[in-house]
């Protein structure tokens, strides 16, 4: 995938001295993107993109049912309210969609 926006950039330049017109290019650094998507947020543009209720049902299901969980002496479970799952095939979706 970065080989693929490095050529589309590297292709934009060449264009754009070929054609003699000017060129602006933008790089955006995302920290803990992924950490900072709010779930209801993402529901909430499923819905307003139309998407059936049974496939917003899933993607709440899949994304309330998350914890977090970290054994130490026996502490509380703590449910996650934001945030994408890092390797989930479907989470960079799920972000752009939000």
């Amino acid at each position: 995938m970065m080989e693929d926006a490095v050529m589309s950039i590297k292709s934009a330049i060449g264009e754009s001295k070929a054609s003699g017109e000017d060129i602006a290019v933008v790089g955006l650094d995302f920290r803990k993107a992924f950490d900072t998507v709010e779930h209801h947020h993402i529901i909430g543009e499923l819905h307003s993109l139309g998407f059936p209720e049974v496939f917003v049902q899933a993607i709440h299901n899949v994304l309330t049912d998350s914890e977090s969980v970290i054994d130490v002496d026996g502490y509380p479970r703590v449910q996650l309210k934001r945030g994408v799952k890092q390797g989930d095939p479907l989470s960079p979706t799920l972000f752009l969609v939000a």
